[in-house]
């Protein structure tokens, strides 16, 4: 029996940490019974965004932003991290700072729901929803059936799919064709016309890289609509953060029980401050990860 949309609309948005990064964004878009498509040309401001996104204020809309909304408040260099993060670190997710986001993200969503009670503003991360992606990509998978566990997600903290966005221009090519092939098998549609050719060179990448990156979070955010069993959204209770991603039961168990050995070192910990020894004791419970030591 087919679920009850949640949502009849997604909008996915990657786009970069400052104001003044507007030639790194991309938007995707879906509806139920159509391909998911992408914005052409892209938008190249927050206003642009905003823009794109009030196409869909008269639809009950989900719209994913690639940026830290919630949390960011008193975060520094020396605390950069929000709960949220420091739990998905120990679930082996590296990520950038969210520090570096400052109130941009939150911000815009702010902005974007002002436009209409129908737009629901969410957190998005690609990365690790590719990664889900790359390890299920030969598998029978239908996200809309019953949830399972997937063998080979059992090697989650060991293997990673190659990073389209390092190396030489050949293999970046070569890593980008790869990761858009595994995009085909998780949504409808033709990707073709993204495939790189060797006249593409370091910002033509960058750009389909974006793209690849708004089309993976896009995955997820239809996945919500849809209700599917394989969405894990990410919260703390008490945190207002959250970021939904793709698990089969093996990741749900690995994330419930890195939430526990967070909350237990938080519990028996005093709060001594940003840059005291409680940051510290909850960031040794496992390895702090940035997205950096990856590409």
């Amino acid at each position: 029996m087919q679920r009850k949309l949640r949502y009849e609309a997604v909008v996915s948005v990657d786009l970069g940490w400052s104001p003044e990064n507007t030639t790194r964004t991309a938007a995707a878009f879906w509806r139920p019974g159509k391909a998911p498509w992408w914005a052409k040309p892209v938008p190249q401001s927050p206003v642009e965004i905003q823009e794109i996104v009030s196409l869909f204020a008269e639809e009950k809309t989900l719209v994913l932003l690639d940026i830290p909304i919630y949390g960011t408040e008193g975060l520094s260099k020396s605390n950069a991290f929000r709960p949220l993060d420091k739990i998905l670190q120990c679930c082996g997710i590296p990520l950038y700072p969210s520090f570096r986001a400052g109130n941009l993200g939150q911000k815009l969503a702010t902005e974007i729901e002002r436009l209409s009670a129908n737009l629901e503003v969410v957190e998005s991360y690609p990365n690790p929803i590719y990664r889900f992606m790359w390890l299920a990509r030969d598998e029978d998978l239908s996200l809309e059936g019953k949830l399972e566990a997937i063998a080979r997600l059992k090697q989650w903290k060991r293997v990673w799919p190659p990073n389209p966005k390092k190396g030489r221009l050949p293999e970046r090519r070569e890593k980008l064709a790869r990761q858009i092939e595994v995009v085909g098998r998780f949504l409808p549609g033709d990707y073709s016309s993204l495939l790189p050719g060797p006249e593409n060179k370091t910002k033509e990448l960058d750009s389909i890289g974006d793209i690849c990156d708004a089309l993976i979070a896009l995955r997820v955010g239809i996945a919500m609509a849809q209700n599917s069993p394989w969405v894990l959204e990410a919260r703390i209770e008490g945190h207002a953060e959250m970021i939904p991603l793709l698990a089969d039961i093996n990741l749900r168990k690995l994330w419930e029980d890195s939430v526990r050995r967070f909350q237990s070192t938080e519990a028996s910990t005093p709060i001594l401050g940003k840059t005291g020894s409680s940051e510290k004791s909850s960031q040794s419970q496992c390895q702090v990860m940035s997205i950096r030591k990856l590409r």
